[in-house]
Order: C-alpha cells, then sequence, then structure tokens
C-alpha cells in the first residue's frame, strides 16, 4: 500500500512538473493547430473547382457545372482525410501554425493566418503554373482569388476553433496540462469534421446515386456490353453473361473473319471414338452448299479412321459456317471482356439471328448430338492493290493423325465471259497435284465442305461428348441463325459489368418506376448487371447500376436532384444559419480584442 502511495506521489510530482513546461504546451497547441488547418487546406482544391465551375459553365445544373455528364468518382471517407496528409496541405499547415502562433490578440493572430495562408498558397500556385506551363492570365487569377477566399475562410473558422479551445481549458477540471490536451483534442477534431462535413456536402451535391434498372430490349437490338470479372471471381457461383445460348437447336454458326485466318480444329474425344472425314471442293459458293449425294471418283478426298483433322488457310478472309438445318448443336464461345452484338428477328418464320463482333483471340467450341460434324470454309482469291482488285494466291494447310498437307493454291486466270458467282463442284483429286491446286479461270473464291461421320463400334455410344470443333479467331463477327426462342431462353443468366444499346427497348425500369423511353437514344450504364434471355426472345439486363446515359445525357440524379424543394431550402437555412452564428462569434471576439487567456500563454 505504501508502495502504491509512493508511486501517486511521484506520477503527480511530474505532472506537475510536466505542466509547468510551457514547451511541451507549445508543441500540444502547435500540433493540434498543425493537424486541423492541414485539415482544411485538404479541402481547398476541391472546393475552388466546385466554385470556380459554378461560376464559369453554362450548364443548369449544379452538378453540370463541374462534370458535364461524365460521373464524378468520390474515395471512401478515411482516403478522403488521408489526402489531407499530403505534402501540399501539410507544409501549408505547418508554416501558418509557425507562424500565427507568436499572436495572443484575436486581431493579430486573425491576421497572420489569414496573411500567411495567402501568400504560401499563392506562391505554391505560381510555382506549379510555372512547372507545369499552366501560366496564364487566367490561371493566376483564378488562383489568386481562390487562395483569398480560402485564406480568409480558413482564418475566421480556426479563430472560432481558437475561442473553443479557450473556453474548454477554462471550463475543464484538472491539471493545466490536460486541460490543454482536452483543448487540442477540440481543435483537431474541428478539423476533421471540417473536412468531412465538406466530404458530405460535396457528395450531396456531386455524387450520382445509384439505380436499379430493369430494362427489357427487343428485335432488332444492337449494343455491347463486358464482362464484371470483378464480381463473377468474388462469387464462384455467377458467370459472364453469353449472348450465345448454349443449345443453338437447328441454328447454324458463321464466323467472318476479314483481317485474319481462322483455324479450325477438331478432335475426337478418344482412341474408342473412330470418324471418317470426306472433303469437298467449291468454287464460288458464298454460303454453305449441301453436300452432293453422289460424286465421281475424284471430287472428294476421304479420309478414313481418324481421330483428328485441322483445316487453315494461310492469310487473308476467311469464311466459315457450321451446321446444317438437320443438325442440332451446342455452342460455347471463348472471348475477351467486351462483346459487341446485334439481335434480329426473321419477320416470315419469327427466327432469330445474333451477330457478335470480335476483336481479339477468340476461341468457339461446336458440339454435334452424335459427334457428327459439317463445317465449310472458304477464302477470296482476290487482293485490292492500288485500290483494284486482282486475283491472288493463297495457301491451305490440311493436318490429320499422322499426315500434313501443304498446298499452294494458284491464282486463277480471268474468265474469258464472267457471269458473276456460280456455286460449283469442283474435282477435287484432279486439282490437288503435288502441293498445288490449280484454281478454275475466273474462280474467286475457293471453299472446303467438311463432313465428319462416326464409324459405328459395337458398344460404343456416340454423343455431343464424342468430339468437338474448335474454331480459333482473332477478328471479324459471328454469326448464329435461324435460333428459335426456346433456344435463347435456354442459356444461364449471367453477369455484366457495363452495358450499351441501342434500338428496339421494350420496356425501362428505373428504382421499379417506368422511365421514358428515347428511341433513338444510345443509352450506357455501368455497374453489377445481370443479363439473361425470356421466353420472347427479349434480352434482359437487371441490377445496381451506378452509372447511366441516354445519348451522353446523365439519368441517375444527385442526391440534391432527388430532394423536393422544401428540403433543399430547409438544408440551405441550416447551413446559413450555421455559418452567421459562427460569423457573429468571430466577430465578437475581434471586436473585443481581448487577448487569448490560455492558448500561447
Amino acid at each position: 500500500m505504501r508502495g502504491k502511495m509512493k508511486l501517486s506521489g511521484r506520477l503527480i510530482r511530474f505532472v506537475k512538473h510536466v505542466e509547468i513546461n510551457k514547451l511541451n504546451c507549445r508543441l500540444i497547441e502547435f500540433l493540434s493547430l498543425f493537424i486541423c488547418l492541414s485539415l482544411i487546406f485538404g479541402v481547398g482544391p476541391q472546393a475552388q473547382l466546385y466554385l470556380f465551375s459554378l461560376v464559369e459553365s453554362r450548364s443548369i445544373t449544379i452538378y453540370g457545372s463541374a462534370y458535364q455528364d461524365s460521373i464524378a468518382h468520390f474515395p471512401p471517407l478515411l482516403e478522403w482525410l488521408r489526402g489531407a496528409m499530403q505534402w501540399q496541405p501539410l507544409i501549408t499547415g505547418g508554416l501558418v501554425s509557425g507562424l500565427s502562433l507568436r499572436y495572443s490578440s484575436p486581431r493579430k493572430f486573425l491576421k497572420a493566418v489569414a496573411v500567411s495562408s495567402f501568400l504560401i498558397l499563392v506562391l505554391y500556385d505560381v510555382a506549379i503554373g510555372i512547372l507545369q506551363k499552366l501560366l496564364t492570365p487566367n490561371y493566376v487569377v483564378e488562383n489568386v482569388v481562390a487562395d483569398f477566399l480560402g485564406s480568409i475562410g480558413a482564418s475566421i473558422i480556426i479563430l472560432v476553433v481558437v475561442i473553443g479551445f479557450e473556453f474548454v481549458v477554462r471550463h475543464a477540471d484538472g491539471l493545466d496540462i490536460l486541460k490543454r490536451m482536452q483543448g487540442a483534442v477540440l481543435v483537431v477534431a474541428s478539423g476533421i469534421v471540417v473536412s468531412c462535413l465538406s466530404f458530405y456536402v460535396f457528395k450531396i451535391f456531386y455524387m450520382p446515386l445509384p439505380v436499379e434498372m430493369d430494362v427489357l430490349l427487343a428485335h432488332p437490338i444492337s449494343g455491347a456490353f463486358v464482362f464484371d470479372a470483378t464480381h463473377v471471381d468474388s462469387d464462384k457461383k455467377s458467370t459472364a453473361f453469353q449472348i450465345f445460348p448454349p443449345e443453338i437447336g437447328n441454328g447454324s454458326v458463321e464466323w467472318n473473319s476479314p483481317m485474319k485466318p481462322l483455324d479450325v480444329i477438331w478432335k475426337a474425344a478418344g482412341v474408342n471414338f473412330i470418324y471418317d472425314a470426306k472433303l469437298e471442293l467449291y468454287s464460288d459458293c458464298l454460303t454453305q452448299p449441301h453436300a452432293a449425294v453422289s460424286h465421281p471418283q475424284n471430287q472428294t478426298i476421304d479420309y478414313k479412321n481418324i481421330h483428328n483433322l485441322s483445316i487453315s488457310f494461310g492469310q487473308g478472309m476467311n469464311m466459315l459456317a457450321i451446321g446444317t438445318a438437320e443438325s442440332s448443336g451446342k455452342i460455347l464461345l471463348k472471348t475477351g471482356n467486351a462483346t459487341l452484338f446485334w439481335l434480329d428477328q426473321d419477320q416470315e418464320n419469327g427466327h432469330l439471328k445474333i451477330t457478335q463482333f470480335i476483336d481479339n483471340k477468340s476461341d468457339l467450341i461446336y458440339k454435334n448430338p452424335g459427334g457428327a460434324i459439317t463445317f465449310y470454309i472458304y477464302s477470296p482469291l482476290m487482293a485490292v492493290s492500288d485500290s483494284e482488285a486482282k486475283y491472288a494466291s493463297q495457301d491451305l494447310y490440311i493436318r490429320t493423325d499422322t499426315k500434313e498437307h501443304s498446298f499452294k493454291i494458284g491464282a486463277p486466270h480471268p474468265a474469258p465471259d464472267s457471269k458473276g458467282f456460280e456455286c460449283k463442284l469442283l474435282p477435287i483429286k484432279r486439282l490437288f497435284n503435288d502441293g498445288y491446286i490449280e484454281a478454275p479461270s475466273g474462280t474467286s473464291i475457293l471453299g472446303i465442305l467438311v463432313q465428319i461421320t462416326e464409324k459405328p463400334k459395337a458398344n460404343v455410344i456416340y454423343d455431343s461428348n464424342s468430339s468437338s470443333l474448335k474454331v480459333i479467331g482473332r477478328s471479324g463477327w459471328l454469326n448464329v441463325n435461324n435460333l428459335d426462342k426456346d433456344a435463347l431462353a435456354s442459356g444461364s443468366p449471367g453477369q455484366v459489368g457495363g452495358i450499351q444499346f441501342q434500338g428496339n427497348i421494350a420496356n425501362l425500369e428505373l428504382n421499379g418506376s417506368p422511365a421514358v423511353v428515347q428511341p433513338s437514344a444510345t443509352y450506357m450504364a455501368i455497374g453489377h448487371l445481370t443479363g439473361s434471355f425470356d421466353t420472347t426472345g427479349h434480352l434482359r439486363f437487371l441490377g445496381n447500376v451506378k452509372a447511366l446515359w441516354a445519348d451522353g445525357n446523365r439519368l441517375n440524379p444527385t442526391r440534391w436532384e432527388t430532394w423536393p424543394w422544401e428540403l433543399r431550402i430547409f438544408v440551405l437555412g441550416l447551413f446559413t444559419t450555421a455559418g452567421s452564428l459562427i460569423l457573429r462569434l468571430a466577430f465578437a471576439c475581434l471586436s473585443k480584442n481581448e487577448n487569448f487567456n490560455h492558448f500561447q500563454s
């Protein structure tokens, strides 16, 4: 017990020793004022942007004056507060604190804070203007005016904060140094309050609110979407949205690649699945030809008992068609994060067509029940030189399990009497000669029809997993034709991070209320959305949108824009009242001009 009493006595004597140490008191006051001023000056650049935007902009909205129709992004509150800890507000706060602490008179203190703040801010802005070559008359005038107003405002706020410091020290109980610490806490808290209040006021005026969007797109419609990779990765149960359904029924697939050749690779699932392949050569067929029922001996090339087959042209434009009206396929497209699409409907039979544009390396996987696959790949034998189309040569590569064939397709001779495109079956064996293919005169397009059929085998069941066709491309557009509405509805919903669309908008709801649709407008939305097809074949996107435009005009409002005028007037009244109280308190202190009894004493 005596030991504890001795320890308490020593602690009291130590605290009393610290209490009378004016250096420590000055240090407490300096640090608190330094932090408070740094937080206040950290608000300055954003306040300057908004103030002069309101004065100079021709926009009819407060938000539009600063950001037009772009979307403002505010950091989290803690990041906003950490922004005051950058070197510019820290240096300004430190210098102003050091220069103003020597004055006990309220008037001299206010003058010291205002003048030092103004000079330091002007010197900083001039230095930045010189270094970044921004020094124009308009730049100088704007920054001088902003620095003047900012220094006046900061000095008044700090004067009121010091008045609060005096009040706390005067009325608090305990040792003097502990009372000063309580006052210092008030000073720092005041800086935090000013910064936080500015943050929330700016958000009220300049941060668009997210909206719940539900849009239904009919036919025809075009647009684009980007995959929401972040959202997909955070939720393993969700997947990226695919515009193509996995089950295309009797639909056919076409890939037009105008810039780079396609690689077409067929592969059996295993050694138990054995196939035969038949190749037919065609000229000037712009669409997939029907396989001939019977052939002369020299009009087909047959590969027996194969497990692998790949075909590709060497360069230039390629086109590929997969499937027939009698087939029923499954597809999977692996492409980049961005997708451009077009959705249309045949008015005669009601079938749908989906087009997706390809701008980077993409893989298309096609499977067919029973394993049999038919595809047609073709390439023009022409090239443009000096704005003139001329016949050109081409390369063709065919690979099977054990063989690899490389053919040079010679440039065809012009036909003496051109009759336009006439789809014809060519004698493939006669034209294939020692790695060289002789194209008939006048041939503009040369294509190969490939039919891969399964060979029945005991105890082996062929299905859609028995073989697959993989197409690798890097450009062009992909069409899936003759889709029915049930095929579209069979796809799974997927995540989208942003969409753009224009065309036939069947319905648009924002926050559960119908919105006026602008028929000719292009809409753009960014957020977390789920894409899907309904049973009518309409494309639907539903989810939370943090940014929404129609023809570049922002549709999601700020909080200020959602408030009724009664609430706006009430809030403005609160700020006016608070501002007038601060000014009255500051002017009362300045009129008396009584020295601070505790601050700096």
